[in-house]
């Protein structure tokens, strides 16, 4: 099972049907596959017949055409018989002289023609992939290694098209994600570059090997919930360093400039790729930030003493009416949303 609870094939098949001809060759693991390496979930989703499936076979069209192609001139004979005809017909030497430079002008555009070819194959192979989401959307994504991650709302992360060889498989995330991370490295040696997987916020770096772990940058502080491998935290400002047990929450504050544990649970912090809410111990405050960085809603309460409120308790979240549902409820107030906006209003 994966991330999300489903069958790895389902989840990634259920994301390629909403793809259009451009998001196909985005992908890099469809420029992979177009490139000849085996990726099952590609082929189920092609056995699967999707209603996209023409955007498909037209993405992977024109990429093999940008992968094939070649600069294409004709034989030393062909060019010789040419050439040797129109000089037969060329009998002043001023044409003559005109004639080279239409042959030079020739040559030089054919090699430009080649050398963009060649870039745009290279721009597929070395360019910068970009995944966003929209506030109350989720997203999984496959990496370059076969790494996985499973994007929250209202988040971003960037890597290469294609990690090189021997260098570090580098991450930059803004907002949260779920990292399961492909274990590289299979000897007791000092670890390799290309074996070290970091994941880059803004105030701090998540190094990894093979590992499961959660990583959240919001209003000025970084938190990392570790399940299973090791993680080393490295402030990017100062020395601060941290070693990561399984099971161990850390995070880094702005304000402060400090990275420490917590007494967080791990589960309760990655709890939402279960569409899952822990309420442990949280303020109306807390809950009130959480709508507005995942669903884009700011709160309206008059009465800020409200703000302070403790709620303890897990509840099961499709979109952000179950958390207003709740929250109502708990607070005996009613919620009206407007604009984006959510107003709290004491009952009559």
């Amino acid at each position: 099972m994966d991330l999300t609870g489903k069958a790895p094939g389902v989840v990634m098949s259920e994301l390629y049907q909403q793809y259009n001809k451009q998001d196909f060759l985005d992908d890099d693991s469809f420029v992979r596959f177009v490139r000849g390496e085996k990726i099952d979930v590609w082929e189920q989703y092609v056995q699967g017949a999707p209603a996209n499936l023409h955007a498909f076979h037209a993405a992977r069209t024109e990429l093999q055409l940008l992968l094939t192609a070649r600069r294409i001139l004709p034989s030393a004979a062909v060019e010789a018989e040419v050439w040797e005809q129109i000089q037969t017909n060329i009998t002043h030497v001023a044409h003559r002289s005109h004639l080279r430079v239409i042959r030079k002008r020739w040559m030089v555009a054919a090699a430009a023609a080649a050398v963009l070819i060649v870039g745009i194959a290279a721009y597929y192979k070395m360019a910068d992939k970009k995944v966003s989401t929209d506030y109350g959307k989720l997203a999984s994504v496959l990496l370059p290694d076969s790494s996985r991650v499973l994007l929250n709302a209202n988040s971003t992360i960037s890597y290469k098209k294609n990690w090189k060889a021997g260098q570090p498989r580098e991450i930059w995330l803004k907002g949260e994600a779920y990292f399961e991370v492909r274990h590289l490295k299979q000897d007791a040696l000092p670890v390799k570059a290309s074996e070290r997987f970091i994941v880059h916020t803004k105030h701090l770096d998540v190094e990894v090997l093979g590992t499961v772990f959660n990583v959240k940058e919001r209003r000025g502080i970084t938190e990392v919930g570790l399940r299973s491998g090791a993680v080393q935290l490295k402030a990017q400002q100062g020395t601060q360093q941290l070693l990561l047990q399984p099971g161990e929450v850390a995070s880094y504050s702005e304000t402060t400039q400090t990275l420490q544990r917590t007494t967080e649970q791990v589960n309760t912090v990655s709890a939402w790729k279960n569409k899952e809410l822990v309420m442990d111990n949280m303020t109306v405050q807390e809950i009130t930030e959480l709508l507005e960085d995942t669903y884009g809603y700011q709160s309206a309460i008059a009465d800020s003493t409200i703000l302070s409120r403790r709620i303890q308790g897990v509840i099961t979240v499709k979109n952000e009416d179950d958390i207003i549902f709740i929250l109502s409820g708990i607070l005996k107030m009613n919620i009206e949303k407007k604009n984006h906006m959510l107003i709290f209003k004491q009952r009559n």
